[in-house]
């Protein structure tokens, strides 16, 4: 029986394969090449998303696509560079979708544009994107609102107090308010 590591890539795996076009040999075959290089795919992506979870998941998608494109792509010239590349790659591409899920993105594309990151630096500037969602996640309900608003749709205050049916200088209060919490929550060198 075949299973999944989970957060302890040597661990067993524990889900069965099935697969109609994929005799027991050929999942035996997989089995063994997911015992191997599970190791390297998940820690290049624990590299670069800082998460073991997520290095989990990454790990995971490898080699779901690696056994849903079959015996052909299984056999590889050069597997721990093919496998450290495929982990940090799956990471990349993750760490791409939760930028553009980002409320926070346009924040940070006036910055400096993705299209002109190296991996590490995307990979730093998706984490100053998590922590400041964690800290907006911490402030009282609406400092919450109104930082959401400012940060997502960049309303002014005049619209963001139509928008919450509050006064403006309630939404200057809360918004200075949320801003002193940030400051407090987040390092120095991130923008607030």
């Amino acid at each position: 029986m075949v299973t999944r590591p989970s957060k302890n890539p040597r661990a067993a795996l524990d889900r069965p394969l099935h697969h109609p076009l994929h005799p027991e040999p050929l999942r035996q075959e997989f089995t063994a090449l997911y015992m191997e290089w599970w190791p390297i795919v998940w820690s290049a992506a624990r590299k670069q998303l800082f998460c073991d979870a997520d290095a989990d998941g990454a790990a995971q998608d490898v080699f779901l696509r690696l056994w849903t494109k079959g015996p052909r792509a299984w056999t590889v010239s050069y597997p721990r560079s093919f496998f450290r590349t495929a982990g940090r790659n799956e990471a990349l591409m993750i760490l791409r979708r939760r930028e553009r899920q980002s409320p926070l993105r346009d924040q940070f594309a006036a910055i400096l544009p993705s299209s002109e990151l190296t991996p590490d630096e995307l990979a730093a500037r998706s984490e100053a994107v998590q922590l400041i969602e964690a800290a907006i996640a911490q402030l009282p309900a609406r400092c919450a609102r109104v930082i959401s608003l400012v940060l997502s749709d960049d309303l002014t205050n005049d619209e963001i107090a139509k928008h919450l049916g509050i006064r403006t200088g309630a939404v200057e209060k809360q918004r200075a308010r949320a801003r002193r919490i940030l400051q407090r929550l987040l390092p120095p060198f991130l923008p607030w």
